[in-house]
């Protein structure tokens, strides 16, 4: 599947490989009802945000109007240029669609160190096309086995050797 949703220029790009479904079957709203399954291999380009999702797989479900993605995991990239941070990559994470509402809740860690780095709560209204999203930092430790630089290469030549914990 390859979709485009919004408007040109601004659109949510959004391909997924690999679909899987269970009608009545794994739900926990009740035996019967609701549809839940699998999903590999989907890829987001965000148009008015300048990240991307690849890589993303997780369990999905659907009753009484709720789409719930759990289990999930992605990497994250930014396409500005210069790339403001590396790659991030998230296991563990939820969305939750209803009423209109988009709410996501990520940590999300550097792929070589396992290190956490941020956790991303975003809440969106699609009716309005209005949300935010808040990063919280909940204690990042730079020591001899993770620096600055591999954070965000816009550190180097700037910062190195550092030796702390940042929070906020």
């Amino acid at each position: 599947v390859n979709l485009a949703l919004g408007a040109q220029g601004s659109a949510m790009r959004l391909v997924l490989a690999d679909l899987t479904a269970h009608l009545g079957r794994n739900v926990a709203a009740g035996p019967g009802t609701g549809l839940a399954g699998t999903f590999e291999g989907v890829e987001a380009r965000m148009g008015a945000v300048p990240m991307d999702l690849t890589g993303a797989g997780g369990t999905w479900r659907f009753a009484g109007g709720r789409l719930d993605l759990a289990d999930t995991r992605f990497d994250l990239t930014d396409r500005a240029n210069p790339a403001r941070f590396e790659k991030l990559h998230a296991q563990g994470a939820t969305l939750a669609l209803a009423d209109g509402r988009i709410s996501a809740d990520a940590l999300l860690r550097n792929p070589a160190s396992g290190r956490a780095i941020v956790r991303a709560q975003v809440v969106h209204d699609l009716s309005h096309a209005q949300g935010h999203a808040d990063l919280k930092v909940d204690g990042l430790t730079f020591d001899k086995d993770f620096q600055p630089a591999q954070l965000t290469s816009l550190a180097k030549g700037v910062i190195a050797n550092a030796q702390g914990t940042v929070t906020g």
